[in-house]
């Protein structure tokens, strides 16, 4: 009985950090936030989840102990290749934009629509 209890506010725990994580993603304005909230959301969703069933399935504790541990060393890693990916595409556009002699409005990885939108505006304008 207890085990049950414990394992429903894991899974619940498990759903509202993923829905947290989902609502990051959509509404915080740039890409280094965004990644902020979904890699420390679906790390903590995730391991939550798989407490919970391990609450309700005793059976599967070493099956959902891997998916933890792999969830737990590669969230962080790809949460961190693509912050890199996004730095080096911007220093690219900084370099490309140096070349031509404009002055670049990317000066990091947070590419926010009003500024793309100011960009091309300014683009416009000057063609």
């Amino acid at each position: 009985m207890i085990s049950e209890i414990l394992g429903a506010i894991a899974l619940l725990m498990g759903v509202v950090f993923s829905a947290l994580g989902v609502l990051g993603i959509l509404r915080l304005p740039d890409t280094y936030s965004r990644l902020h909230a979904s890699g420390k959301t679906s790390t903590l969703g995730v391991i939550f989840l798989c407490l919970g069933t391990a609450f309700l399935r005793p059976s599967a504790i070493l099956e959902l102990l891997a998916l933890s541990i792999f969830v737990i060393f590669s969230g962080p890693v790809g949460s961190h290749v693509i912050a890199a990916a996004v730095h080096r595409g911007t220093a690219v556009q900084n370099r490309d934009a140096a070349e031509r002699g404009e002055t670049s409005v990317f000066t990091s990885g947070v590419h926010r629509r009003s500024d793309i939108e100011q960009y091309i505006q300014q683009q416009n304008k000057e063609n």
